[in-house]
């Protein structure tokens, strides 16, 4: 393995990355299981051949997971003292099962689309793991009771593919809370996230297994991600010149509260002729959402493992 050169005015810091002070909502909607499968088939199994792992979406929902991330710095010893950025993350999120001679082996999830307001963060994540990262502006919620008013991203887009448009900032998500009954019922922690699987058990998983794993996962603090990480060829331009499916786990360090948020909100994303969310997803382009839920916490993204590489 070749010797990474370090250059001045490097921003590509050693993984792993310590997130803290983080503020993440979490809104369920309901979406194709099949459509999820397409995504998961073209990124990842389609590549490896199944091997070792075939990755299939579970259950008939996807989550927008809104974070406001007050510091992300790299625990690596020669990095830690090179300070912090702070980042704010739009994203959506499949839950997928890896299977390994048809039986399930773990959980991950896999992240589609996710769009930062840091170019440092950007970077990072997708030169160090294969996040998809792109730059965004948003308005996102940063405490529970921060309710009011419409949450919104907006990103550079191609809004449609012509000689002649030019990239540019274009909305590509609404996100508000229509009327609804307080929450009277003070629900937190561990019980938030029960009530959050029992709705996504509702669009029936086939597999109990896949439960027990989620709930697994969840107490030991530890969640599997899936990554495609690859770069173009700049010699063949049809090429990457590297591809890999690499995991990584998200292990909590420290957990300072979560709980539901009222029932209500609905999500509006924007088609474009770069992104379109809904339709690759399977969802309505106006869809309300199932379920939310906020956590407060410090986590970390861990070193990575290789699952599959392109000769």
């Amino acid at each position: 393995m070749a010797t990474y050169v370090e250059r001045d005015d490097e921003i590509v810091y050693r993984a792993p990355y310590l997130q803290k002070d983080s503020f993440l909502t979490s809104f369920i909607v309901s979406a194709s299981r099949a459509k999820q499968q397409a995504i998961l088939d073209a990124q990842l199994n389609d590549l490896s051949g199944g091997t070792p792992y075939r990755y299939r979406a579970v259950v008939d929902s996807v989550a927008l997971v809104l974070a406001d991330i007050g510091q992300v710095r790299s625990t690596d010893p020669r990095d830690a003292t090179r300070g912090w950025v702070s980042e704010v993350d739009v994203c959506w999120w499949i839950l997928a099962a890896a299977e390994k001679d048809g039986r399930i082996d773990h959980l991950a999830w896999f992240i589609p689309y996710i769009w930062v307001d840091n170019p440092y963060t950007m970077v990072n994540g997708r030169e160090s793991f294969g996040f998809p990262k792109s730059y965004a502006w948003s308005r996102i919620p940063k405490t529970p009771s921060d309710l009011e008013g419409t949450f919104w991203a907006d990103a550079l887009v191609l809004p449609t593919y012509t000689p002649e448009t030019e990239v540019s900032r274009q909305r590509i998500l609404e996100l508000s809370l229509g009327p609804h009954d307080p929450i009277t019922e003070v629900v937190d922690g561990i019980e938030a996230f029960v009530k959050v699987l029992e709705e996504v058990i509702k669009n029936p998983i086939t597999d109990a297994v896949v439960a027990a794993k989620m709930m697994a996962e969840a107490l030991s603090g530890k969640m599997p991600v899936v990554y495609l990480k690859q770069f173009r060829d700049v010699v063949d331009p049809k090429a990457a010149c590297y591809q890999a499916i690499i995991e990584s786990n998200t292990t909590v360090h420290g957990f300072h509260g979560a709980g539901l948020l009222p029932f209500g909100f609905s999500v509006k994303t924007f088609p474009m002729a770069s992104v379109d969310v809904a339709q690759h997803l399977g969802f309505d382009y106006t869809t309300k959402v199932d379920i939310a839920m906020w956590a407060k916490l410090d986590f970390s993204v861990d070193l990575g493992r290789v699952i599959w590489q392109a000769s």
